[in-house]
């Protein structure tokens, strides 16, 4: 079976990120604020510029990071969820649901979804049901 070009690529992107990406908490991070930020079929500048000053405020947690790296990984992954959703977001969430066991990840990776959902200053159904996806993932308490 002839996988379409837009598969084809997600499955690439998502690959890359599984390299480039070995930290389970940053996976998670970004795969759930990647989650809401593409909901809407597009990713605006502020979501970029808010998902990088998420990462730089928590600088403690993810120290010796390369934004610029994650910066392209993060586009790129956002470009893979616009182009295969389905595909995207089981992997995206496989990810967020592998820091379900510890509190603390569990409530920065949520923390992360929420910012999201509001970093472009619009509030779209399609990104609140992606918010719920990710709670249910992580096993969290009703939003």
């Amino acid at each position: 079976m002839e996988l379409d070009d837009n598969t084809a690529y997600a499955l690439a992107s998502w690959a890359h990120f599984s390299e480039d990406v070995s930290d389970e908490l940053l996976r998670a991070v970004t795969g759930a604020f990647a989650l809401v930020a593409a909901a809407d079929g597009y990713l605006s500048p502020p979501e970029v510029n808010r998902f990088l000053q998420l990462l730089r405020d928590r600088e403690a947690l993810f120290f010796g990071l390369d934004l610029n790296s994650v910066e392209r990984v993060f586009r790129d992954i956002c470009s893979a969820l616009v182009a295969d959703p389905k595909q995207g977001q089981q992997t995206a969430l496989e990810y967020v649901a592998a820091v379900a066991s510890n509190e603390q990840h569990r409530e920065l990776v949520m923390a992360a979804a929420r910012i999201a959902l509001l970093a472009d200053g619009r509030e779209m159904t399609s990104e609140q049901d992606v918010l719920v996806l990710i709670r249910d993932a992580l096993g969290a308490s009703p939003l």
